[in-house]
């Protein structure tokens, strides 16, 4: 055989290969139908959605009691710093994309670490919750806990805490914010 034909057997070969192992492993990996497929990718997503709700829901609530967190919101510069310090310290490893802020009881935004959006005024003053929110870097998902005061009577709020994460990148966001997640 001359060296070409032996190159075109080779890559023939090669592609033979790469096709069968392709079927196996297709199988294995999303199913033997297209809905046991779907039915995987769905889990997958559902699995992925839930563990971005929990670590939102839980940084959230453990910086909103944070017994730092009342004194950085009277104001003192000393507390301020000490404030962006506790919000950028609250972001787990790993989440480094996730966005915090702390308000003060008129939704002033006090501190905060990451690329956060801007948020009405009825989300930051809203009760434990999960909002959606469309801007213009895209759609966030975002979870609010109000910061109460266990001093004061009827632990009255003195500010809340909303992390959030990109969802999925706006028109203009894409090239900005690099590819959704």
């Amino acid at each position: 055989m001359r060296p070409t034909a032996w190159g075109v057997a080779l890559a023939a070969a090669a592609a033979a290969l790469a096709a069968g192992a392709g079927a196996l492993i297709e199988p294995l990996r999303f199913g033997t139908t297209r809905d046991a497929g779907f039915e995987r990718v769905e889990d997958h997503v559902r699995e992925r959605f839930d563990d971005l709700a929990r670590t939102l829901q839980r940084t959230a609530v453990s910086l909103a009691t944070d017994p730092v967190l009342a004194e950085g919101l009277t104001g003192d510069r000393a507390a301020l710093v000490r404030l962006f310090e506790r919000t950028r310290d609250a972001v787990p490893a790993g989440a480094e994309d996730l966005a915090v802020t702390v308000y003060d009881a008129a939704a002033t935004p006090r501190a905060w670490t990451g690329r956060p959006s801007e948020l009405s005024r009825e989300h930051v003053l809203s009760e434990s919750a999960f909002h959606v929110v469309s801007g213009p870097r895209g759609l966030r998902l975002v979870y609010v806990e109000p910061i109460t005061a266990a001093a004061r009577p009827e632990r009255a709020r003195i500010g809340s805490v909303s992390t959030e994460r990109l969802l999925s990148a706006g028109a203009g966001a894409a090239a900005e914010d690099g590819p959704p997640p």
